[in-house]
């Protein structure tokens, strides 16, 4: 019979006599499959033979239609088979409703099973339930909510099902059903029959059931109807454990695995998949061998706390451990042994030759066998977890016969993941049997012939193996037939386990989140819900109801009030979240949403709910008018109608619906561009009465073009987020615990106190049980709350002095001086405990200004700034319903309203009063008790109007006060984390660069924001005027919170709160009062710091800096140090002075910690001891070099108490080169940073492998390198001081990687791949550059914000310029001439950088090192360029630093001809002593000495200086002690002591001695005054042969003043005082005296005539003067100028001119040749002020740029350091300083350039002069003001980059990479 003819308008189904497979291991027959699914099987339209074998599986020939035979070879070896060419998908059409449905898990409702197991002999039953009782268990279609790449509506919900409580249980599969899937495929007659017990009923929760299948290769995408029939099945059973065996999967493919969590997902709220394969790579999806186990269900998951596969990368298992009640633990472990095969034969991608290759590169020595091998290597690991506890549930494909007897072969366990033992079988059953493992199937069925689990074989091959403990949980187990589940030709095989026993306890469901209804992307959702809520709150008269309250008088406020308050805040909530269901969606991830769609589909609900009604069942008529409304239809359709209408209703409804579904993409296409129109409305709000234009029209196509790009976007960061970072988040569902079980060791050792979990040292117990949980949490969190009642302010008479909130009179009274503490109270407090109670009594100078309330604009911007998705509030009442209602005036103002009263009426909401507590581990993975982090989330609105009544008016003032120690980064705008790690990198090289002994101790603190006490910042707060409403309302709504708490079982019923006996403390985190909290308790503590303690204190070389401070505090984490005070005794040795200064170094780093410690106790906190160390930096010197000693070579300790508790506890101490990590960055005391490249080299590595087998697109590898992996490693670029080769090294794996991604080979030329996009670049950062770049931004910002940090800059460039000994500032020297014989250090690396980028930097803070005389040099300077090796630089420079010079006049005679004699000896020279601070410098070796004379005599020639040095050009830095008074010759010399003594000339005779030579006796000098008169300097020439005669020599020459900056002089007077020519002159005088900045800044300038500046003068005085500049900028000549003018009321010119604006022509823009107009003016204006000596008056300065004037003129300049790097910074901070210095007010006031209206004003006049005489000097500039790209620097400028020689103002990074 030929085969019927198959339909025109069926597509995709295969032809006659194709043979294309969909699995390597099924029939090819595939089309009776694909008759179902399209519906045709029973109707016969399709009947294709493709039947190839017959029943004995021989080859047979087959003749085709042209006669020609073909014969056909027998199968293959499963795993020499190829993949289909063809796969089911192909040829799939869409699916009938009927068909649909078997996708769909459907709940079964009431059913009752009883079923007689087979093989035991009696019967077993299953207790008939109804679902109602069951427990509860998710299923997709209740709590499931299912992450989608794109907004989807769900379309098989109903509100029936969702209002169903009933639980899931699972199905029971019958006979018949199984035989119809293998009749899908034609091998009904081969699928056999059950063996053992039948698949029966099972409750999710108590039973845990595990099943095993060989599939012989699968295909997990979602469109594979095969696959995803064998997932619905396992969850129609309850599967808890799948494994898969011989998946042929390449899983190394990242589409695999994610198609795989998509197949699952679609059946399980949550999973945890485990797959394995090979190491070897193929490029296609299939891949012979591999193994897929999957844990189904978040309670099964949630007990997960060990995962993985076979280490040896030959994927042979995975496993996954599972932890119940101690001490049961369980692992299911998925064994896949390959077949047998011989080398010879074994197809080349075959498991077991894939195997093979791994190991044989492995052992090349070794006899390689994977069969065995395998056996062996997991013979050793489950022995090795057998050993750890745990108990083995082995599911595997052993590819022998299971039921022979084993023989019994125990190894020695190896933690390796290869073993070797020769008296092994490698037989599968020797290992079963060896590590005890229990047959289940046999043991339930001891006397059955067990059937064959192999089509093809005889034997039974897969098997269920359990450790003994396990057995008696186990409640059945069976095989089914032959293709059914996954439709393979292995037998499905599973065993079901009583959970309770398995685990040790009861299972429980995990609780999925509940999704935001209210989303604001769609304005016209949100139109919708502000105007549902104001018609509620209308009809409800909420607003007129409020208005009355909040204009009550707060006398008149009574208890009734509050009651009525807190009714309106109820009906608010009760209204938003009506207003929010109202417009709610539901999700699918199989349609993409669109209103469209959800019209259609709930017009099926309404008539499918209408025939229900008609049929005579009850449906409510709101929920029919809910749905006629939602769908749209016409109120006709509720009207009363015939059976027949309503059925053909209901079916043209699901007509309309699927034609809907397939056209879901265009539907959806259409909402965005209905969405896009309605954001442009929003946004153009004037257009909606347009008619159409091109305007509009390009705006909706942007819009449209943005929504896009944004779902786009948002499935890529979603694919990358996944790939790189996995699934986090999600409440705990399980909380370890100490082991009471297990006090002590094997060896009788205790493990410590079960209850401080931070010492406990034995086993942990987890906890799972949702109310055991909760209770636990409770009590964790109620004592972390409860620290600190044992504190002086927590608990005990001081605390009852001050009360909870610290509002008593008492308080009052006491801040006010009017009350102190009773002195039998104060007497017995510690001294700091005193401290802070004299700190808070002291008067204050400062006083918080008035506190408005919450306006709604305040509440609009204030939410405009948040995220909706932001957790928030336990009512329901989300940040999203406030981010809806800022956008409608009426609902702001309620909010607003309702946020501000309770602040003015002293009232605490209830609602306020609740919040939740959510635990989040602080390392990923770890669920012990202590290292959980509490999340507390109170309501949005009230956290809102902290900020707004508290954290910001408050963080302002404080910081415009400079209240806030600046020694503190945290929770502080402007201020940079990175910053505080910065002061310690510097703090650590000043002192190797001075060789100072230092200590340093990193402490943590325990929970501040849980212990911070509120009486203590109440009274604090009060001390500085906060009003007292205020401070009642936050404190008591602290104290009298409730706690609810959220784990994965959901939210708890328990709470807890403070009681009188348990009071609780701390603002918590996750409360914007937090940090404020905290801050306002540190300046407590730091205003009651003990200023007697040692700290940390650096002098500059020449002493113009102090840098001094205790440490770096960023919140609690707090870095204290103290540097030595000890000055060296010159009568002891060096190393006795170091051992000296240590020991005081570590006495006073003790007493510091300590202090620190009893404040941190008195305000509530306290240290964690153990997590606190201490650095010790202490030197040994050898032959003139230091290096840092051990803690061997300098032993000390720190002890410290602990509160109360008077018992000493040693700190912890880290050795001088261990990295430590510090707000996320790793740094070391040495300046080493191994610790640091260590980290982000694996950063680099872990990315690279992830994105090498990731399935990233170009444009997906490059986001996920660039938003990624980069901001990992470029964090700590700032402080890091990686050299170039480590930069590249850190980069290396990730580039090797990353290139290959987006398409390049991976050695293409980094100046393509780093180079700017202009010039064909593509613009990738590289580390080196961005390391300089943010080092140098550091360097420079903080230099121009002259903060602590640019006094640690300048003291390190003071000592870095010294040891450099050069006249150029140390970091424009050549890197590689003067860094020999530098340490590395911070700046040392910039300056590294910026000699590679050809940079110079100028820095005006650092004192130059200047010549002293006419002829003098920088001795290393010469040196450096004389040719000696690095290592004798090196030498040379130490005898220098102990010499203490760096010229050559240090070392040369008085008169300049020769050098001293003493600077060639070892030892100083005392009478020259250096005035400047030197680094510490031990006596060098002889054969530095030996160098060192070498390189003084390259300065002589023939005893003489080469260039001899003449008059004193400066005071010199040195003490002379020998001086001479010309006139007289008497010599005077200073003793130690400091007393002087003279010396007058012998007469000698005849002696012939020279003319000038004067001789002196030494023992003839007499005690005198200071000498005085003309004085010179002198040194003394003494030599053996003269005996005690001496003579000197000198230079006549007087010594020169050092005074480089003239003074101006100034005066006093007033105008009329002054004649016309005195005013003139004096306006000369200072216009000549400023600087050639200024000069060339106004141009070309005549000086003003005596009229002019008095007219000037007069009309400042009345108050009417008018100032305006403008600037031209040409973008193609890039060259710029200003112009100005000042002129009277009317426009009358005054004064004029126009000026150049220099610099590179790159960096220049119109707005900096605006701020050089606006400089201009304000400097005459300043001149004309002072030659005016005005002191008041009034100047109004026009500009027509207004950003010019904001930043100019801003009151409140940003803080920080970033704001001094924006563009041109340089002119905004010399133009702020000239308006501070300018006596008068200086209005500004933006003008319209260019203007052309009607109301033309004397400044549109004045804008449009000056704007064309800078156009006329921009194109013809006079001569000598031609536009230069060096612009001069200001003396004001204290740091500035340099550039090809112009000054870097703007675009640094661009500049520079």
């Amino acid at each position: 019979m030929s085969p019927k003819r198959i339909p025109s308008n069926t597509k995709g189904v295969v032809k006659e006599g194709n043979s294309g497979n969909v699995h390597s291991s099924r029939n090819k027959n595939i089309t009776k499959l694909t008759n179902i699914v399209m519906g045709t099987e029973a109707q016969g339209e399709i009947n294709v033979s493709t039947q190839k074998t017959n029943n004995n599986n021989q080859p047979r020939a087959e003749t085709s239609a042209t006669g020609v035979t073909k014969q056909y070879k027998p199968k293959r070896n499963t795993e020499q088979r190829r993949p289909a060419k063809f796969t089911l998908d192909k040829f799939l059409v869409p699916i009938p409703k009927q068909i649909k449905k078997i996708f769909t898990p459907q709940k079964k409702q009431n059913i009752t099973h009883s079923q007689e197991s087979e093989g035991l002999g009696e019967t077993e039953q299953i207790k008939a339930t109804p679902i109602a009782k069951a427990p509860r268990v998710i299923t997709p279609q209740t709590k499931k909510k299912t992450k989608c790449y794109h907004p989807t509506i769900r379309m098989d919900y109903s509100n029936e099902q969702e209002a169903s409580t009933n639980g899931y249980q699972s199905r029971i599969l019958t006979r018949e059903e199984l035989q119809e899937t293998a009749k899908r495929i034609n091998k009904e007659k081969e699928m056999g029959d059950f063996f053992g017990h039948n698949l029966a009923q099972i409750d999710n929760l108590s039973v845990f059931r595990c099943i095993l299948q060989n599939p012989n290769g699968i295909n997990p995408r979602l469109r594979n109807l095969n696959f995803q029939l064998g997932l619905k099945t396992c969850y129609e059973s309850c599967a808890a454990v799948i494994g898969l065996t011989e998946t042929n999967v390449e899983w190394n493919h990242y589409t695999e695995r994610e198609n795989m969590h998509q197949s699952l997902k679609k059946y399980w709220d949550a999973t945890s998949l485990q797959v394995s394969t090979s190491a070897i790579r193929f490029q296609q999806r299939y891949k012979p061998g591999g193994t897929l186990s999957a844990i189904c269900g978040g309670h099964w998951v949630s007990r997960i706390i060990e995962k993985g596969t076979d280490n040896s990368s030959l994927g042979r298992w995975t496993y996954q451990g599972l932890q119940g009640k101690k001490p049961n633990k369980v692992m299911p472990i998925l064994f896949y042994r390959v077949c047998q095969q011989q080398l010879e034969t074994a197809g080349e991608k075959t498991a077991w030759k894939q195997q093979y290759r791994i190991l044989q590169k492995l052992f090349p020595k070794e006899e390689i066998d994977p069969r065995r091998q395998g056996v062996l290597d997991l013979q050793n690991f489950i022995a090795r977890k057998q050993s750890e506890g745990w108990d083995i549930i082995l599911l595997t494909d052993g590819n022998e016969n299971l039921s022979k007897p084993g023989s019994w072969c125990p190894m020695p366990i190896q933690d390796t993941p290869h073993v070797f033992c020769k008296e092994h079988d490698g037989s599968l059953c020797t290992l079963i049997k060896t590590c005890g493992l229990v047959d289940i199937l046999a043991m339930h069925h001891p006397s059955s012939q067990y059937p064959a689990t192999y089509a093809r074989g005889r034997n039974r091959i897969d098997g269920i193996f359990v450790s003994p403990r396990l057995v008696a949980s186990a409640l059945r187990s069976g095989m089914s037939p032959f293709y059914s589940f996954f439709v393979g030709d292995h037998r499905m095989l599973y065993v079901d386990f009583d959970a309770n026993l398995l685990f040790g306890e009861a299972t429980h469901s995990i609780v999925r989140s509940i999704g935001r209804g209210l989303q604001l992307k769609d304005p016209r959702k949100v139109d919708t819900y502000n105007g549902n809520k104001y018609r509620q709150l209308e009809y409800h008269k909420v607003i007129s109801k409020l208005e009355k309250l909040a204009d009550l008088d707060n006398s008149k406020w009574q208890k009734k009030h509050v009651e009525r308050y807190e009714k309106l805040d109820n009906k608010v909530v009760e209204i938003s979240l009506y207003a929010e269901k109202s417009i709610s969606r539901r999700y699918s991830t199989q349609y993409q949403w669109s209103l469209t769609m959800v019209q259609v589909v709930y017009a099926m609900r309404f008539w499918k709910l209408r025939l229900k009604q008609a049929k005579g069942n009850k449906v409510k008529q709101d929920t029919l008018l809910n749905h006629q409304r939602l769908s749209n239809l016409p109120a006709a359709s509720l009207q009363s109608m015939s059976m027949e209408s309503i059925l053909a209703a209901y079916k043209q409804a699901i007509k309309v619906m699927y034609s809907h579904q397939a056209r879901h993409e265009e539907l959806r296409k259409t909402y965005l561009e209905e969405l896009a129109e309605a954001q442009v409305f929003k946004q153009y709000p004037n257009l909606r009465t347009e008619g159409a234009s091109d305007f509009k029209s390009q705006q909706i196509e942007r819009q449209i073009n943005n929504l896009n790009n944004r779902e786009n976007a948002k499935r890529m960061y979603y694919k990358i987020g996944k790939l790189l970072n996995g699934e986090h988040g999600g409440s705990v569902s399980r909380i370890d615990v100490p082991d009471e079980a297990y006090l002590e060791s094997p060896t009788g050792e205790p493990y410590g106190d079960p209850k401080d979990a931070k010492t406990w040292k034995g086993q942990w117990r987890p906890v799972t049980d949702p109310v055991e949980l909760e209770k636990i949490i409770i009590d964790m969190n109620r004592k972390q709350y409860n620290q600190a009642e044992n504190t002086p302010f927590g608990s005990g008479p001081l605390a009852d002095l001050f009360g909870p909130d610290g509002t008593e009179p008492f308080v009052q009274d006491f801040i006010a001086g009017k009350a102190v503490v009773p002195a039998g109270i104060y007497n017995v407090l510690q001294p700091e405990t005193q401290r802070i109670l004299d700190a808070l009594q002291k008067p204050s100078n400062y006083k918080i200004p008035e506190i408005p309330d919450i306006t709604p604009e305040q509440y609009a911007a204030r939410y405009k700034a948040l995220d909706e998705r932001t957790s928030s509030s336990i009512s329901g009442l989300h940040i999203g319903h406030h981010k809806a209602s800022a956008e409608h005036p009426d609902l702001a103002w309620l909010h607003s309203t309702m946020m501000s009263i309770p602040f003015r009426k002293k009232i605490s909401p209830k609602r306020w009063r609740n919040c939740v507590d959510v635990m989040i581990p602080k390392e990923e993975g770890n669920f012990k008790k202590h290292r959980l982090r509490i999340i507390r989330l109170c309501e949005s609105d009230f956290n809102q109007s902290l900020a707004e009544m508290l954290v910001h008016p408050v963080g302002k003032f404080f910081e415009s006060k400079n209240i806030y120690p600046e020694t503190q980064y945290g929770s502080r705008k402007g201020k940079l984390g990175v910053s505080a790690v910065l002061n310690k990198v510097l703090t650590y090289d000043i002192a190797r660069l001075v060789k100072m002994v230092m200590a340093a101790i990193e402490n943590d603190a325990i929970g501040c924001y849980d212990r911070i006490i509120q009486s203590i910042v109440a009274a604090y707060l009060l001390k500085l005027g906060m009003p007292i409403e205020i401070v009642i309302t936050i404190c008591q709504t602290f104290r009298l919170t409730k706690h609810f708490i959220r784990t994965a079982f959901g939210i708890s019923e328990e709470t807890y709160e403070a009681t009188s006996d348990v009071p609780l403390f701390g603002a918590g985190q996750g409360t914007t009062a937090g940090p404020i909290f905290w801050l306002i308790a540190f300046c407590l503590m730091h205003e009651a710091l003990d200023e007697d303690l040692a700290k940390i204190s650096f002098v500059s070389v020449c002493g113009e800096f102090l840098a001094e401070r205790y440490g770096d505090v960023f919140v609690d984490d707090s870095g204290l140090g103290v540097t030595s005070r000890e000055l060296n005794d010159p009568s002891c040795s060096l190393a006795d002075n170091i051992d000296r200064q240590t020991q005081q170094v570590v006495r006073d780093i003790n007493l510091l910690a300590q202090h620190y410690e009893r404040l941190l106790t008195a305000t509530g906190g306290a240290l964690n001891i153990q997590k606190c160390h201490w650095q010790l930096l202490t030197w040994i010197w050898t032959d003139g070099s230091a290096r840092l000693a051990t803690i061997e070579e300098s032993p000390g300790e720190i002890k410290l108490t602990s509160g109360y508790n008077q018992e000493e506890e040693e700190v912890p101490r880290k050795e001088y080169n261990t990295g430590y990590r510090t707000l996320g960055i790793y740094i070391s005391a040495n300046g080493e940073m191994k610790k640091s490249f260590k980290i982000h080299r694996d950063i680099s590595e872990k990315f690279a492998g992830l994105l090498h087998t990731s399935t990233l697109n170009r444009i997906e590898s490059y986001f996920a390198y660039t938003l990624y992996f980069y901001p990992k490693i470029s964090y700590a670029l700032p402080v890091t001081t990686y050299t170039r080769k480590e930069c590249v090294q850190i980069q290396a794996p990730a580039m090797a990687a990353f290139l290959p991604k987006i398409g390049l080979n991976r050695h293409t030329a980094r100046t393509i791949i780093n180079g700017p996009a202009e010039y064909g670049g593509l613009e990738l950062s590289d580390l080196y550059t961005d390391q300089g770049i943010a080092q140098l931004r550091l360097l420079l910002g903080h230099t121009l914000a002259q903060d602590h940090t640019s006094k640690l800059i300048s003291v390190a460039m003071s000592y870095l310029q010294l040891i450099a000994g050069a006249k150029t500032l140390v970091l424009n020297l050549p890197f590689s001439l003067y860094a020999k014989w530098m340490d590395r250090t911070w700046l040392t690396s910039i300056w590294q950088f910026l000699t590679m980028a050809n940079l110079k930097v100028f820095i005006s803070t650092v004192t130059p090192l200047r010549e002293q005389r006419q002829g003098d040099s920088f001795l290393m300077t010469v040196f450096v360029y004389a040719k000696f090796k690095p290592g004798e630089l090196r030498q040379i420079n130490q005898c220098r630093l102990f010499h203490q010079v760096f010229l050559t006049s240090d070392i040369a005679t008085a008169d300049g001809k020769k050098i001293d004699p003493k600077y060639y000896a070892a030892a100083r020279n005392d009478d020259r002593r250096s005035s400047m601070n030197w680094p510490v410098q031990g006596e060098p070796s002889r054969q530095a000495w030996t160098v060192w004379s070498k390189a003084l005599n390259y300065l002589v020639e023939k005893g003489k200086l080469k260039q001899p040095l003449g008059v004193w050009l400066r005071n010199p830095h040195q003490q002379w002690t020998w001086l001479i008074r010309v006139t007289s010759s008497t010599l005077f010399h200073q003793r130690q002591d400091g007393t002087w003594e003279s010396f007058t000339p012998e007469n000698m005779g005849d002696r012939e001695r020279g003319e000038r030579r004067k001789w002196y006796l030494l023992d003839r000098g007499s005690t005198c005054a200071p000498p005085t008169g003309k004085i010179a300097k002198a040194t003394p020439i003494i030599t053996p042969e003269d005996g005690d005669l001496f003579t000197v020599v000198w230079m006549d020459e007087p010594l020169v003043g050092d005074d480089y900056s003239p003074s101006e002089s100034q005066t006093s007077g007033k105008t009329e005082d002054l004649s016309r020519d005195e005013i003139l002159e004096r306006f000369q005088e200072i216009f000549s005296n400023s600087s050639d900045y200024f000069h060339r800044l106004i141009g070309p300038f005549e000086l003003p005539t005596t009229e002019a500046l008095k007219i000037l003068g007069t009309v400042l005085r009345s108050h009417s003067l008018l100032a305006c500049s403008d600037g031209s900028f040409s973008r193609h000549a890039k060259k710029g100028s200003h112009a100005w003018i000042f002129a009277t009321h009317d426009g009358i010119p005054l004064l004029q001119g126009a000026g150049p604006i220099d610099g590179h022509p790159l960096l220049l823009s119109p707005y900096r040749t605006e701020l050089g107009g606006i400089l201009a003016l304000l400097y005459l204006l300043n001149v004309i002020v002072r030659c005016n000596e005005l002191r008041e008056g009034t100047v109004t300065l026009f500009c027509d740029n207004k950003t010019a004037l904001e930043n100019v003129f801003d009151e409140n300049p940003k803080r920080g350091i970033y704001p001094m790097l924006a563009a041109d910074y340089d002119f905004i901070v010399i133009a702020r300083k000239l308006v501070k210095a300018t006596p008068i007010t200086i209005n500004h006031r933006h003008v319209k350039g260019h203007y052309t209206g009607d109301e033309r004003r004397v400044e549109h006049d004045l804008n449009d002069l000056v704007d064309t005489m800078s156009k006329k000097f921009r194109r013809a500039p006079p001569r000598g003001f031609t536009q230069k790209s060096l612009s001069l620097i200001h003396e004001l400028q204290t740091a500035a980059l340099i550039s090809e020689g112009a000054i870097v103002t703007s675009k640094l990074r661009k500049t520079l990479s």
